[in-house]
């Protein structure tokens, strides 16, 4: 698949050679998946958007920090509070460990209830969408020409396969 030996998480693999035949057929440089990619960007290797990944991880770091969210957070907190629930934010809520049980508790659906009423409330999700999409849009922006080079190769990509 991928040309190589090296399986997920296996080093002694890593360092061997791959075979250039599989079944009487020749194995394409960088394996299928590269095969499939050159074939679908008519030779272009962007088709898979790391930078868009990599702004959509960076802004939401960034959206948590910014302060209509933060206040957002607040209100969305004391809103909790006013339900007998101790979370500084909706995420805090989302991991909490005694909720990492296979089976779903009357106790994390009160709190999963709560929550969401609580976001109505506060418009958090409003807020910190708001707040994340400007966010991206200044990132996006920034890397406009990169951005462009990857909506082309996706373009090429469809046309390929239509």
């Amino acid at each position: 698949m991928t040309g190589t030996t090296k399986e997920a998480g296996d080093l002694a693999k890593a360092k061997q050679a791959a075979p250039s035949q599989v079944q009487g057929k020749d194995i394409p440089p960088g394996g299928c998946i590269a095969e499939s990619t050159r074939t679908l960007t008519g030779g272009g290797e962007q088709l898979y958007a790391d930078l868009a990944q990599d702004i959509n991880g960076q802004s939401y770091k960034e959206s948590v920090k910014d302060s209509r969210v933060t206040k957002a957070f607040a209100a969305w907190s004391a809103c909790m509070k006013g339900k007998g629930y101790s979370y500084k934010d909706p995420m805090q809520a989302n991991d909490d460990p005694k909720f990492a049980v296979p089976t779903v508790s009357a106790e994390e659906i009160a709190v999963a209830t709560a929550d969401v009423a609580c976001k109505n409330e506060t418009k958090l999700v409003d807020v910190w969408h708001g707040a994340e999409a400007q966010i991206q849009q200044k990132m996006i922006n920034a890397k406009a020409k990169e951005m462009d080079a990857i909506k082309k190769a996706k373009q090429t990509a469809l046309a390929h396969v239509q």
